[in-house]
């Protein structure tokens, strides 16, 4: 069949024509990230009203940047690319998230992004799993302990798992094979070790 300006189309096939146009230009594109890791901010002092760390909490953001040479798993991954706290929603909300990133930030060169607000984490799951700008990228995310899981699932790990309240010394990290069609993800719970009365495993 030859198509020509005169060429006439039933009006169910250039409907049907539009819409699969619309599609192929509305779909995201996947991103393929390297690796997630997902930290708790650390520790925060007894004044519910103090938005900072507590002393000890600035004596692990301190040790933080250690996690990338003396963790067996992050050290094969290599150093991180981009680092997310969560963003103050006010000026009195907490910045421990940021706070707890500073010294990763320092030692590798890193802005701590603190674009996207507590309560905005799924904007920011949506623009990491859509943007390709994080393909094969290391990304670093510290939260509430609260939202964690939500970012798990958003990332692919399926499993409801809660970090625990009162606990502030884990690695939460998530892999992906790229050289899969699902781009399956994977997930470990891992201690980070830094400070005397961490958990051991």
């Amino acid at each position: 069949m030859e198509f020509n300006l005169k060429t006439k189309f039933k009006p169910e096939l250039l409907l049907l024509f539009s819409f699969v146009l619309s599609l192929l230009f509305t779909l995201p594109t996947l991103a393929l990230p390297k690796a997630i890791i997902l930290l708790r901010h650390a520790e925060k002092p007894e004044d519910s009203n103090d938005p900072n760390l507590s002393p000890r909490g600035w004596e692990r953001a301190r040790a933080l940047p250690r996690i990338f040479t003396e963790n067996i798993e992050l050290k094969k991954l290599g150093p991180p690319d981009f680092l997310y706290g969560a963003g103050q929603e006010k000026v009195t909300s907490s910045v421990r998230s940021i706070q707890t990133l500073q010294f990763v930030g320092e030692i590798f060169k890193l802005d701590v992004h603190q674009n996207y607000k507590r309560d905005s984490y799924m904007s920011l799951i949506h623009d990491i799993n859509t943007n390709t700008l994080f393909d094969e990228k290391i990304i670093v995310i510290c939260w509430q302990h609260e939202i964690l899981t939500d970012f798990l699932n958003g990332f692919g790990i399926p499993q409801i798992i809660r970090y625990p309240k009162k606990i502030f010394d884990r690695i939460w990290l998530i892999t992906y094979d790229n050289t899969v069609s699902e781009n399956k993800a994977t997930f470990k719970d891992m201690p980070q070790l830094l400070l005397t009365g961490d958990s051991s495993q």
